[in-house]
C-alpha cells in the first residue's frame, strides 16, 4: 500500500512541475518525505532480518555473527600447558584433522613418574615431534617441589629455581626420543626449542623481544618477586619466556567453562602484547576422557571457525617473525 501511494505522489509532484505550480509541489514533496522515511526503514529491517536468517544456521549463543573477516593476517598462536598426559592425544587427533600446529608446553616427569601413564606419555611426546608441533619447556615437575598449595611459594630463589628448566627438563625429553628411535635432526629441533621457548607455570610473565610484562600471580610476594627475577635470568641466558593475552579460561574440575564460539567472541585483533597477534592459553588435561560434553569437538569447532574467519594459526617459533 505505502509503495502505491509513493508511487502516486511522485506522479503528482510530475503534474505540478508541468503546470508550474511551486506551492502545490512543496506541500507534496513535505508529504513524500513523511511516507517514504518509514518506508526506508521498513526496508532496512527486511534486509538485516533476511541477513540474520542466512547466518542463523551458524550463530550459537555468545558468538558475534556479524563481526567482519579479517583483511590482513591476524595470527593465533594456540598453546597447551602442563603435558603430555592423558588429554594430549585427543588434542593432537583434533590438530592433525585440521592440519593446524600448535605449542606445547611439557613437564619433563610426566615422562618419567607413574610407569604405565609415562609410557604412555612418551608415546605421546614422539607424535609432538613427529607431527610438527613447538615444544617449550614449563620447567621439570611444574615447579611441584617448591608450591605449598598450586601456586603458593612456588619460586624460592633464582638460584635453586633456575635448574628447573633448561637440561633438567630437556633431559627426559631426549631420553623419551631417543630411546624411541626418532631421528637426531628432530630431536635437536626439539632441544633447540625448549631452550628458547619457556613458560613458567603460574605466571604470566613475559620476555620476548622488547616485550616486559609481570603479572602477581603467585603468593607471597617474595615467590612474585623471585618469579620475576628467574625471567630477567632465562632472558639473560637467551630465552624467551612467554605468558598469554587470552586463556580459555579452566572451572574448578579442569574443564571448559565457556564454548568455542564464546571463546572466538574473546579474539580481539588490539587485545594482544602485539598487534594482531594473540596467545592463547589452554591445558592438555582439559581433554582426558570423561566429562559431561565433547571437549575435542570444542577445540574443532574453535579452530574452524577461526580459519573459516580468516584467522592463521602458528607456533611461537615464528611469533617475533610473523609479519602481520
Amino acid at each position: 500500500t505505502k509503495l502505491i501511494l509513493l508511487d502516486s505522489l511522485l506522479q503528482e509532484i510530475a503534474f505540478d512541475m508541468s503546470r508550474q505550480r511551486p506551492l502545490h509541489i512543496i506541500v507534496s514533496l513535505i508529504y513524500l518525505l513523511t511516507v517514504s522515511l518509514p518506508l526506508y526503514n521498513l526496508l532496512i529491517v527486511q534486509q538485516v532480518s533476511r541477513k540474520i536468517q542466512q547466518n542463523d544456521r551458524t550463530c550459537t549463543e555468545g558468538f558475534i555473527w556479524n563481526k567482519t573477516e579479517t583483511e590482513d593476517a591476524f595470527y593465533l598462536y594456540l598453546t597447551f600447558d602442563d603435558g603430555p598426559n592423558d588429554g594430549t592425544p585427543r588434542i593432537l587427533d583434533v590438530l592433525k584433522n585440521l592440519d593446524v600446529r600448535a605449542t606445547f608446553f611439557i613437564v619433563g616427569r610426566h615422562l618419567e613418574r607413574f610407569p604405565k601413564q609415562a609410557e604412555v606419555n612418551r608415546k605421546t611426546l614422539v607424535r609432538l615431534a613427529k607431527e610438527g608441533h613447538c615444544i617449550g619447556d614449563h620447567s621439570y615437575d611444574h615447579m611441584s617441589h617448591n608450591a605449598e598449595n598450586a601456586h603458593r611459594g612456588a619460586y624460592r630463589g633464582v638460584k635453586d629455581d633456575i635448574r628447573w628448566f633448561g637440561e633438567m627438563n630437556i633431559a627426559a625429553v631426549n631420553s623419551s626420543l631417543t630411546n624411541a628411535g626418532v631421528d637426531r635432526d628432530d630431536i635437536n629441533n626439539v632441544i633447540g626449542s625448549m631452550r628458547t621457548i619457556i613458560r613458567l607455570p603460574y605466571t604470566d610473565k613475559w620476555r620476548v623481544g622488547d616485550i616486559h610484562s609481570d603479572c602477581i600471580c603467585t603468593e607471597p610476594d617474595s615467590s612474585t618477586r623471585n618469579a620475576i627475577d628467574l625471567s630477567d635470568a632465562l632472558k639473560k641466558n637467551g630465552a624467551k619466556v612467554f605468558g598469554w593475552d587470552v586463556e580459555w579460561t579452566m572451572s574448578s574440575d579442569n574443564r571448559y567453562v565457556f564454548g568455542p564460539y564464546d571463546m572466538v567472541s574473546k579474539l580481539n585483533p588490539e587485545g594482544g602484547r602485539r598487534y594482531r597477534k594473540l596467545v592463547i592459553l589452554s591445558h592438555d588435561r582439559i581433554h582426558r576422557p570423561g566429562g559431561d560434553r565433547d571437549y575435542a569437538e570444542d577445540l574443532s569447532t574453535f579452530i574452524r571457525v577461526a580459519l573459516k574467519r580468516g584467522y592463521q594459526f602458528r607456533t611461537l617459533d615464528t611469533y617475533l617473525t610473523d609479519k602481520p
